[in-house]
């Protein structure tokens, strides 16, 4: 039982960290401080042109007026228009997003 509580305190602080993905479904300003450190957190997996990335996805969001509200959605779009290469680190968190237990779970 302890062991479950440390692994949903750590999924609890992970899930505030990728707060900055809800700013790409928002007309709010990304916040980078916790981007920069997640891309710290999962430097084998992404790194730092998440960045310029997700302001890139933004302005694609509002130029193309594309709603999407889940972040399933956005995996989806991606996937969909075969974009992976073009957003490879936006693409990765996405994926560590969607499927860590704490997000599984709120939803």
């Amino acid at each position: 039982m302890v062991k479950l509580m440390k692994r949903n305190v750590s999924y609890k602080h992970i899930g505030k960290r990728l707060k900055f993905l809800a700013d790409l479904t928002r007309n709010t300003d990304i916040d980078n401080v916790n981007m920069t450190l997640i891309i710290c957190h999962y430097k084998e997996d992404i790194d730092e042109k998440l960045l310029n990335e997700c302001h890139k996805f933004k302005v694609f969001k509002i130029v193309n007026a594309y709603e999407y509200s889940k972040f399933p959605e956005m995996l989806l779009f991606i996937y969909e228009g075969d974009s992976i290469e073009v957003v490879p680190n936006s693409t990765s968190i996405l994926k560590i997003h969607v499927t860590l237990p704490i997000m599984s779970f709120m939803a």
